[in-house]
């Protein structure tokens, strides 16, 4: 499975964003790389993620990726997330195909298009 971690800090942790009560302190971000945009990239990822019992938001950048923020410093849950994009399991509906995913840590607010 072709997923690729690049988990950096981005910011110093423990310094808590501006995203309320609950939320982790550091989450974390996903570059989804291959056909993503205009394929319901957004909408599948949302699935997945309320499936999983996840929060965070997908959005289209404009160099052609898609940006999934996890509200979670779980690496397992977001693991697990990230081989349910790459192999769809259950069979959701989805036109385009994930090549890569990088990973990072996000220092910062959980927005987006797609909030889940």
């Amino acid at each position: 499975m072709p997923v690729s971690s690049k988990r950096g800090a981005v910011g110093p942790r423990g310094v808590k964003g501006t995203r309320g009560e609950g939320a982790s302190e550091m989450p974390i971000e996903l570059i989804l790389r291959g056909k993503v945009q205009g394929v319901a990239c957004r909408h599948y990822c949302s699935l997945y993620g309320r499936m999983m019992g996840l929060r965070g938001s997908a959005t289209n950048l404009a160099d052609g990726t898609v940006r999934v923020l996890l509200d979670t410093e779980d690496q397992a849950s977001a693991r697990a997330y990230m081989r349910a994009l790459m192999e769809n399991p259950r069979r959701l509906a989805f036109y385009g195909f994930i090549e890569r995913i990088d990973e990072r840590g996000f220092e910062g607010r959980i927005s987006g298009d797609y909030m889940f």
